[in-house]
């Protein structure tokens, strides 16, 4: 029955933008992007003079982003973008965000750096076009615009996240100018604008609990040792490891290769995961209690969230999401046919490139340098489990060999995923693939030695991650 409301009292909050954009939020907090993406277009197209515009576009280009759907997000913007032309340019200066990071994914800094250049000359300083023109390499230390940075940096205006993105992406510079003192100290204060503000939000790091975390991973019910792998292509190959490890430059060799379509970071594994757990089961202790019916069940889901998308073609798909290795077990039973790959680098330089990195995903341990020593000893102890126990056939790719003699590292990735040699693989960076994750530009170039051993630049500062490593 419909209710009865007084003259002019309509429901607001089913018509309201910013009551639409909050729903969206949560729809996306709980992970449930399908609830999520028809909210925010309703906002971008019924609602484009209000305040949560904006707001609405960016999540909207984001979500097309981490679907896999990264085409659909820069017609999006750049649509946007020709509809602004010459308006507000906080408008603008969202859209830019959004198109900068679509190009960015694709593989197309050199655009990104004009898009940002052109927008400068109508909008001289906008951190925006700032932080993406860093990010793109087109800042030099000494430049206008490097001043500019550092006058953003110095006050106090610029809302904590996007102060910290854009710390990031100038000490970058400084690092590649090799002005290493220099650049430390803007990670550093980097790092401590971003870990207040997600301190604020909530958001802190437990060692103790990471470590409970592992010790429940390792002590769940085993599965018996793998079978040798079937002859033949994987169905699917997961690529795990720490973040910064090198697991996107593994897939993207992977995903070079004609027979396979990388998937990218799916966030396919933590849904069911997610399901599991509000289901009751109590996981992962749980995992050896699932039957074969839900096995079956589970894996039909699966296979249908990270294959989307995948051409007809490909016989292998990738899924690089470097947490899955806290989900072995439970893949065991859902793709026994999977193989897995470890990607394993320097603890130093790891941990190195993890502090000096902001992702996209809150990772708040990732702040603070003993913290950061603490997340990778607990990550070795759970590899070194693996490596005793794998539950699936496993391969450890060290990245210092994968620099030092790629083709063989490569010809060996591929015989132990099923795949005929093809030297596509060796020509990755030429790929034109979407990758949506911090390592989007670096997987363009090839592969180079200067990330191995780059903690010794930095030996006299980090000081509290050596200590967090050796104990």
């Amino acid at each position: 029955m419909a209710r009865n409301l007084p003259p002019g009292k309509a429901p607001k909050a089913r018509h309201d933008p910013e009551q639409i954009l909050r729903r969206a939020q949560e729809a996306l907090n709980r992970d449930n992007p399908a609830e999520a993406e028809p909210l925010l277009r309703r906002i971008v197209t019924r609602h484009r003079d209000s305040r949560a515009f904006v707001d609405a576009l960016v999540l909207l280009g984001r979500l097309l982003q981490a679907e896999g759907r990264v085409p659909d997000s820069l017609r999006l913007f750049e649509q946007e973008a020709a509809r602004w032309r010459g308006r507000d340019p906080h408008v603008k200066g969202g859209i830019l965000t959004g198109l900068c990071a679509a190009l960015a994914a694709l593989g197309r800094g050199d655009e990104v750096a004009e898009r940002c250049r052109a927008f400068l000359a109508d909008h001289p300083g906008h951190p925006n076009a700032l932080l993406w023109l860093a990010t793109a390499r087109g800042v030099a230390p000494d430049s206008a615009e490097a001043a500019a940075i550092e006058g953003l940096l110095a006050g106090t205006a610029l809302p904590p996240p996007t102060r910290a993105r854009l710390g990031f992406a100038y000490a970058d510079t400084l690092d590649r100018a090799g002005r290493f003192d220099a650049a430390f100290d803007r990670y550093a204060a980097a790092n401590a604008v971003y870990r207040a503000f997600l301190a604020a939000n909530g958001q802190t790091f437990d060692p103790h609990a990471r470590d409970r975390e592992i010790d429940a991973v390792i002590a769940a019910a085993g599965t018996p040792p793998p079978a040798p792998p079937a002859a033949g292509p994987a169905p699917v190959v997961f690529v795990v490891g720490l973040p910064r490890s090198g697991t996107s430059l593994t897939e993207q060799i992977l995903a070079s290769h004609p027979a396979v379509h990388g998937a990218g970071e799916s966030p396919a594994i933590p849904r069911l995961v997610d399901a599991l757990r509000r289901a009751g089961m109590p996981y992962p202790g749980g995992v050896g209690l699932l039957n074969p019916d839900q096995a079956r069940h589970l894996a039909g889901q699966y296979m249908g969230m990270v294959g989307a998308g995948a051409p007809g073609g490909a016989a292998t798909v990738t899924d690089k999401l470097p947490d899955n290795v806290l989900h072995l077990n439970l893949i065991a039973r859902l793709v026994p046919g999977a193989r897995v790959v470890h990607c394993r680098r320097d603890p130093r330089d790891v941990g190195l490139s993890c502090f000096f990195q902001m992702f996209q995903e809150p990772h708040p341990w990732a702040y603070d340098l003993a913290h950061v020593g603490r997340f990778v000893r607990a990550h070795e102890r759970l590899a070194a489990h693996w490596a005793a126990h794998p539950p699936l056939p496993l391969l450890d790719l060290a990245y210092a060999d994968l620099v030092a003699d790629t083709e063989a590292q490569v010809r060996r990735l591929l015989a132990f995923c099923g795949l005929d040699w093809d030297p596509a693989c060796l020509d990755f960076h030429r790929s034109t693939r979407a990758v949506a994750t911090a390592s989007a530009l670096q997987v363009r170039e090839p592969i180079h030695d200067r990330s191995v051993g780059r903690w010794r630049h930095y030996a006299a500062h980090i000081g509290p991650l050596l200590d967090a490593l050796a104990d």
